[in-house]
């Protein structure tokens, strides 16, 4: 049948969660179950003591920097939208004449910046968000701008 209802004794910082029972035969799963508890409800704090409006408003501000710094490259195409509310910190692009997996594999490999490869359409995205700062938004540009003028290091010498 269906586990038991899980019901913590409290909520917030310090919750006891009580163990399913084939939890208490596990006492190293039960234990990361609690630190996961614990680390969930810290992050939950700290995001309520800076407020989901001014996340939103940073998150927002530092993808609109990326999305002007971008669409400033010409040979970048924004498949993001520029404005309007479906914006949001996921970017969406493409370097003309690169592959994402290069793009993505560049900024890994030179610039310490992850990005992910998207399939359908052929893109790179990169996820902007309230933690981030102006100078790594910059330093995106930047590396992007620098590959869309250069292209990709030359692959027959070692990694990208």
């Amino acid at each position: 049948g269906a586990p038991p209802e899980m019901k913590p004794t409290k909520a917030g910082p310090g919750a006891a969660v009580p163990a399913r029972p084939a939890m208490r035969s596990a006492p190293s799963y039960s234990l990361r179950l609690g630190a996961l508890m614990v680390g969930f409800s810290t992050a939950m704090d700290f995001i309520e003591d800076i407020g989901m409006e001014a996340i939103e408003a940073r998150s927002g501000a530092l993808a609109d920097r990326l999305r002007t710094g971008l669409a400033s490259i010409p040979q970048v195409s924004l498949l993001s939208p520029k404005e309007g509310p479906q914006t949001c910190g996921l970017v969406c692009f493409r370097v003309e004449g690169v592959e994402p997996r290069v793009t993505t594999t560049y900024l890994a490999g030179h610039h310490s910046l992850i990005a992910r490869s998207v399939q359908t359409p052929p893109a790179t995205r990169l996820s902007i968000d309230f933690f981030n700062t102006e100078a790594e938004v910059d330093l995106a540009i930047e590396a992007i701008r620098h590959l869309a003028t250069y292209g990709p290091p030359d692959t027959t010498t070692g990694p990208l």
